[in-house]
């Protein structure tokens, strides 16, 4: 049936209905025991609902549920966090393989075995969300960074790398559906949120997974490097997409001020001259590749606006030495009060 088909319901109905029958059942899912039990009601309805959000996404309308697109756009961050956080799960939720007790997923949250069916629904229904450009355009930093951190560093889960074992079939579908739905999601988003959860991904390292625990620092460093390779590249796609497509004004709708605030945070814990403090120069060398794509689509004038406004103190003067340095100032004759025409009083 079509979503269209729907009866007049008020709009908070909906919303009431769409939390309790939707992301109530996904989280009682989240908060199932491992290993899962797939013919408990709370895999086969958290399952179920996954499915609906995904009919719901292209445009169908399921039977039995009273609630359309519309909500589905409105708990857009939501509905994003709850779908990432369970496929999140779904990397280690079944029961172990035998012979393979040790199996540990990358990312540390827990022992056991990829569920491979409730992977792929939610690998489904998060693609169906970000094809929806109402959706997309609602949704916010913080969600955002959540699924890219969690999609972005399963690409390294070690399982999809191995060309034997009981992921063998599957390892490069699953790899392709997170390379393309991290794509989607940072480039489909709006620009303030995707550069903005992109820069806190590279400014703040995570935990180690439980595999490196006990293992040489070398080893984490490693596994973080290859982490920040992945959000590095997905910044510079994001930059290039918004070139192309924004018609001549590029970044034309970015919030300079949110942008300003991460960059700062990210070089002040990234300085060039410690690389990054632990050998690592790339979240500088991103920082610094979008000051440049910045200055040189926007000017100075609205970013050291931001910056003043951000950004008193140290954090703005080390942005100030990167802006100067990207795109130096044009010589001005000195004004009297204004600090030789250079800069904020």
């Amino acid at each position: 049936a079509s979503a269209s088909a729907l009866p007049e319901v008020p709009l908070e109905v909906q919303q009431a209905s769409f939390d309790k029958e939707v992301l109530g059942r996904m989280d009682l899912l989240l908060n199932a025991p491992h290993p899962l039990d797939k013919g408990s009601d709370a895999y086969l309805e958290g399952k179920d609902v996954i499915k609906i959000v995904h009919s719901l996404a292209v445009g169908e309308q399921p039977p039995d549920f009273s609630f359309s697109k519309k909500v589905l756009e409105q708990r857009a961050n939501e509905a994003v966090t709850k779908l990432s956080s369970i496929l999140d799960k779904a990397f280690s939720f079944a029961p172990l393989h035998p012979g393979l007790e040790g199996e540990v997923d990358a990312r540390g949250d827990g022992s056991g075995g990829i569920e491979v069916q409730l992977l792929s629904v939610c690998l489904t229904a998060l693609m169906s969300l970000f094809r929806l450009p109402e959706l997309c355009a609602a949704v916010q930093t913080e969600p955002l960074r959540g699924m890219l951190a969690i999609t972005c560093s399963r690409l390294l889960d070690t399982r999809l790398a191995s060309p034997r074992g009981p992921y063998a079939d599957i390892a490069s579908k699953v790899s392709k559906a997170l390379n393309k739905i991290s794509i989607m999601a940072a480039t489909q988003s709006p620009r303030t949120a995707s550069i903005e959860a992109l820069l806190l991904l590279l400014t703040h390292r995570g935990s180690p997974p439980a595999f490196l625990r006990g293992a040489p620092p070398e080893a984490g460093l490693k596994y973080h490097l290859k982490c920040q390779a992945i959000f590095a590249k997905l910044l510079q796609r994001v930059q290039a997409e918004e070139v192309e497509a924004a018609a001549g004004k590029p970044f034309a709708t970015l919030d300079n001020r949110a942008v300003v605030r991460s960059l700062g945070g990210l070089l002040a814990a990234h300085p060039r001259g410690s690389r990054g403090g632990e050998g690592n120069p790339i979240p500088y060398e991103a920082g610094l590749g979008l000051c440049k794509r910045l200055l040189l689509h926007t000017g100075r004038e609205p970013l050291l606006l931001a910056l003043k406004e951000e950004l008193p103190g140290e954090r703005g003067d080390a942005l100030m030495v990167i802006f100067n340095v990207v795109a130096p100032p044009p010589a001005l004759d000195p004004v009297p009060g204004q600090n030789g025409g250079r800069g904020f009083d």
